[in-house]
C-alpha cells in the first residue's frame, strides 16, 4: 500500500473513529503492583486487519496529521486516566507518546491545557514520553518548554534512549524525571562484548 493511499485511509479512519487506545500496566517490580499506565494508539481497518504504529506514525508525523492526532489521543487518555483513578482509588500517571511535530507545535501548551481541563484531569496523573529526536532540537527552547511542563507538574519521560545520538551529559541539563532504555540497547548488552563494559 503507497504512503498516499495509507494516509488517505488513515484521514478516513481517524474521522470515522476506527483508531482507537490501549492502556498497557506498568508494573513495579519490587511489589508487583501497577504503577501507572502507557497509552498506546491503534488502527484497526474495514477489513479488521491492524496496520502496526511504525507504519502509520511516521505518515502522520510527516502530513501534520500528528497534531489532532495526538489531541485525540491525549484527551481520549486523561479521561480513561481519571476514570481509572476513581476505580482503584489512588492516583496512577497516565503516559502518553509527544512526537517532535506536536512538541514543536505553537499551540502545544494550549492544547495541553485544553486536554486536561476538558478531562478533568490534574498535571500530575500525566507523563509525557518524549524521543531522543524531541531532545535534540534546539536545547534552548526544548529545555525552556520542558521547564514549563516540569513546573506545571507533569512527568516528562525521555524514550527509546539509546537509539539516538545524545548523551547522559546532553540529557541530564534537561528537566526530566526518567529515562526509558530502548530495547534494542538493552538486547545488546548481553551478546555484545564491547557492550558488557557498560555496568
Amino acid at each position: 500500500e503507497s504512503r498516499v493511499k495509507l494516509l488517505q485511509n488513515l484521514r478516513r479512519s481517524f474521522t470515522e473513529e476506527r483508531l482507537f487506545m490501549v492502556y498497557q500496566p506498568k508494573i513495579d517490580l519490587q511489589t508487583g503492583t501497577i504503577a501507572g499506565f502507557e497509552a498506546l494508539m491503534r488502527w484497526r481497518k474495514d477489513d479488521g486487519a491492524y496496520v502496526p504504529p511504525l507504519d502509520f506514525i511516521p505518515i502522520a508525523e510527516s502530513s501534520g496529521l500528528i497534531v489532532p492526532l495526538g489531541e485525540w489521543a491525549l484527551r481520549t487518555a486523561l479521561v480513561q486516566a481519571v476514570m481509572l483513578q476513581a476505580m482503584l482509588g489512588r492516583p496512577l500517571p497516565m503516559a502518553v507518546n509527544v512526537s517532535v511535530v506536536q512538541f514543536a507545535h505553537p499551540g502545544f501548551m494550549r492544547m495541553l491545557d485544553s486536554a486536561l481541563a476538558y478531562a478533568g484531569a490534574t498535571a500530575d496523573m500525566l507523563e509525557l514520553e518524549i524521543t531522543e529526536s524531541v531532545a535534540m532540537q534546539d536545547i534552548c527552547t526544548v529545555r525552556a518548554k520542558l521547564r514549563e511542563l516540569y513546573d506545571l507538574g507533569i512527568r516528562i519521560s525521555i524514550d527509546d534512549f539509546g537509539t539516538g545520538f545524545s548523551s547522559l551529559n546532553y540529557l541530564e541539563q534537561l528537566p526530566v524525571h526518567a529515562l526509558k532504555i530502548d530495547k534494542s540497547f538493552v538486547d545488546r548488552l548481553s551478546d555484545t562484548p564491547p557492550d558488557l563494559r557498560i555496568p
